[in-house]
């Protein structure tokens, strides 16, 4: 239920009969008030409760920025925990989702993990990660109120999203089954499908040659994850405490516009940044109106299905 829904179910709106408006009654109000006292406290406890500890972060390298950018998203957690040692790894792209086959084989997975592709056999050695949300509020991040359908084992943590977007050249009529963004570029084909991974590089070589849309069934906009994460059941619990508060910080302001605004990853999963993602990304403000359709298959997480 939404708030709004729960509000209503709970007789908490009631209209005042002298101007017609609804509004809160102070039973509502007050109820709130706890709430969020209770979110409060949450998140004071579990931060107490951090103590001195080494993570180890395993990353893919993207790129040679891989890991500056991810220190980066960092900065203001070891502001915060300067008793917390984080040190990072950086494994290549086509070789990381062996390594942490193998060290999970071999009850060796680093305490904070990208997990996007792992295996069950990886999931099975992770723990869960309800208490990232005990400092990091669903309800300003897309989609995770939804977060136990998505995750039932609750052991992944999603830091953006893609989105399908048609791409199309408003030049050419030459129309194609290939899907393939080279013969978009080259104009060897009308239409495009993919996600905003591929709008940067269409923008640099298709200016004032293309215009984008989301002209899928309204209901159902073909929406993935990207960028999930893992806590590993090998550390300690304090290491495991640490491993899940990063996490949060992935999720925050700070973290969200240096990976999905500044560098371009994907759709940052925060509202707030979102809003300033399209902002920078003014093409893309037709997705403001369709964060309430996005339709993620419950099978494949982390690919999109183009319905």
């Amino acid at each position: 239920l939404s708030n709004e829904e729960i509000i209503r179910s709970a007789e908490l709106l009631a209209v005042d009969p002298e101007t017609g408006k609804e509004g809160l009654t102070l039973a509502a109000i007050l109820l709130f008030g706890i709430f969020t006292s209770l979110f409060i406290f949450n998140r004071i406890k579990f931060d107490a409760e951090l103590k001195a500890s080494t993570v180890t972060v395993w990353i893919p390298m993207e790129d040679e920025n891989s890991e500056q950018q991810f220190l980066s998203r960092l900065e203001k957690f070891n502001e915060d925990y300067p008793h917390i040692i984080v040190e990072v790894k950086c494994i290549p792209v086509n070789e990381y989702d062996d390594a942490i086959d193998t060290a999970a084989k071999d009850d060796k997975l680093p305490t904070l993990f990208v997990s996007t592709n792992a295996n069950k056999g990886v999931l099975n050695e992770t723990v869960e990660l309800d208490d990232v949300f005990k400092v990091a509020e669903k309800d300003d991040l897309f989609l995770m109120k939804d977060y136990n359908k998505y995750f039932p084992d609750k052991n992944q943590v999603p830091t953006g999203l893609d989105i399908a977007i048609i791409y199309e050249n408003k030049k050419i009529d030459v129309f194609t089954d290939n899907n393939e963004l080279d013969d978009f570029i080259s104009e060897k084909t009308k239409y495009y499908v993919s996600g905003v991974d591929s709008y940067n590089e269409i923008q640099t070589n298709m200016g004032g040659k293309y215009s984008i849309s989301i002209d899928f069934d309204k209901q159902k906009i073909p929406t993935c994850f990207v960028e999930c994460w893992s806590v590993s059941d090998d550390g300690t619990h304090d290491e495991q405490a640490a491993g899940k508060r990063i996490i949060s910080y992935l999720l925050g302001e700070n973290s969200q516009d240096i990976r999905y605004v500044q560098n371009a990853n994907g759709i940052p999963l925060n509202k707030t940044v979102f809003s300033e993602y399209t902002d920078v990304n003014y093409e893309l403000e037709i997705l403001k109106d369709q964060m309430d359709n996005l339709f993620v298959d419950k099978e494949d997480l982390f690919d999109i299905l183009i319905l």
